[in-house]
C-alpha cells in the first residue's frame, strides 16, 4: 500500500490511482517548442497525459458492468467546445477511435471539433466543413463565473462567451498535432 520502508512511515502510506488519456505521440517535438527545461518523462509527462474522474468511472460501472469507455465518457456533460484547422486523420482518434461522431461521413474536413468535460478531458471529436485559420471556441456552457476556474486556466470569459487562453491554444495544439 505504497510503503516502500524509506521515507513514508506505515501511517502517510497510500495508493495512487490515475486513469489518463495521452493527448500526442509527438509529445517531444511540442515541448522542445515550449520548454527549455529537460523532459525526464518522455511521451508520458503529465503535461501529456489527460486525467478522467475514476471515482465517477467506478460508480458508473457499478451500475452498469458493462459499460464500456466510450460510453461512458459519452454520457458525461459537455462544458466546451473548440474547432480546430485541419484535414486528413488526427492521430488522437487512432488511439481514441469511440470517440469520433460522424467520422467516415467526412472524407478531408476542413476542420475538428472537440467536445469537452470542464476539465479538459475529451468526450467526442467531430469532422467540420468549416473554414477556420486558427482554434475557436464553438461551444461553452453558460456560467456567471469566469470560465477560467473550472477550465483549468484553459478559457476565458464568462456567460456564453468564451476563448481560448495561451494555455489552452497550446492545449488544443497538443491534442490536435497542430504544430
Amino acid at each position: 500500500m505504497g510503503y516502500t520502508g524509506a521515507g513514508i512511515n506505515r501511517e502517510r502510506s497510500h495508493v495512487h490511482v490515475e486513469l489518463t488519456m495521452l493527448l500526442s505521440d509527438r509529445f517531444q517535438v511540442w515541448y522542445d517548442r515550449h520548454f527549455t527545461s529537460k523532459n525526464h518523462h518522455g511521451i508520458y509527462n503529465g503535461i501529456n497525459m489527460i486525467g478522467l474522474d475514476i471515482a465517477s468511472l467506478l460508480k458508473a460501472h457499478r451500475a452498469n458492468p458493462g459499460l464500456t469507455m466510450g460510453q461512458f465518457l459519452a454520457s458525461q456533460e459537455v462544458h466546451y467546445k473548440v474547432l480546430v484547422p485541419g484535414s486528413g486523420n488526427l492521430a488522437f482518434l487512432r488511439r481514441y477511435p469511440f470517440l469520433g461522431k460522424n467520422v467516415k461521413s467526412v472524407t478531408f474536413p476542413k476542420s475538428w471539433e472537440f467536445s469537452f468535460a470542464a476539465t479538459g478531458v475529451p468526450l467526442a471529436v467531430e469532422p467540420s466543413k468549416k473554414s477556420l485559420s486558427y482554434p475557436a471556441v464553438t461551444y461553452i456552457k453558460n456560467s456567471g463565473t469566469d470560465h477560467s476556474y473550472v477550465t483549468s486556466g484553459r478559457l476565458t470569459g464568462s456567460g456564453s462567451t468564451a476563448k481560448l487562453t495561451p494555455s489552452g491554444s497550446r492545449y488544443m495544439q497538443l491534442i490536435s498535432d497542430s504544430f
